[in-house]
């Protein structure tokens, strides 16, 4: 069972990581913009396992921000995860709450 962390619940937790599991697959982030770093950092968290906490918040941050509000990707992450672009807001909203 994945840890709890960043004050996200299991559920929210799982889907941070798995928008991070499909940002590695160059799923939803295309690997010739400005995003392309994503990827790499996104495998690189999926390779390492519990990685440093304060580098996994930032990539889980900015990967939730795309999921949230970026309208090249808003759509996608629905798409992928199965939840609507509401709970990607609610998420971000919480683990930026939390003071890492």
């Amino acid at each position: 069972m994945i840890p709890v962390r960043f004050g996200l619940n299991d559920k929210e937790y799982k889907y941070a990581r798995q928008l991070a599991y499909q940002a590695a697959h160059g799923t939803w982030i295309n690997p010739y913009g400005d995003e392309a770093p994503l990827i790499d950092r996104s495998a690189k968290l999926l390779a390492n396992g519990n990685a440093d906490a304060a580098a996994e918040r930032a990539l889980l941050i900015e990967l939730l921000k795309l999921a949230a509000y970026s309208p090249e990707h808003e759509w996608e992450a629905p798409a992928l995860t199965g939840k609507p672009t509401t709970f990607a807001i609610q998420t971000l909203e919480k683990i930026m709450a939390f003071n890492a």
